[in-house]
């Protein structure tokens, strides 16, 4: 695995509020190996998959947030204000396109 995957995992256990311990006991592993994963930023695809699902988030949505980065917080991506457009349940959280400068 490269870098970028374990900047997009890093983002989204600090979302989530997941620390490296907690995250290791989930897996089942000590915290000092979650931190070699993390700093190696290097693993098999199968150890990955145990990382989500353990951090509680698909692999699918971390591959997706690679490359948005941090990124101002007014900002959402397309394909997600779509998404929140057909749910008027989560209008609440739905944020109008600002006018984008030429």
């Amino acid at each position: 695995m490269n870098g970028p995957i374990f900047e997009a995992l890093k983002r989204t256990l600090k979302a989530k509020s997941v620390t490296y311990r907690e995250l290791g006991e989930r897996m089942g592993v000590s915290e000092p190996t979650v931190k070699r994963i993390f700093h190696e930023k290097n693993c098999k695809l199968d150890r990955l998959v145990e990382i989500c699902a353990a951090a509680g988030v698909e692999l699918e949505n971390v591959l997706g947030s690679m490359n948005r980065g941090r990124g101002p917080v007014n900002h959402i991506a397309p394909e997600i204000e779509r998404r929140l457009a057909g749910r008027p349940a989560l209008l609440f959280v739905f944020v109008m396109p600002c006018a984008r400068k030429a």
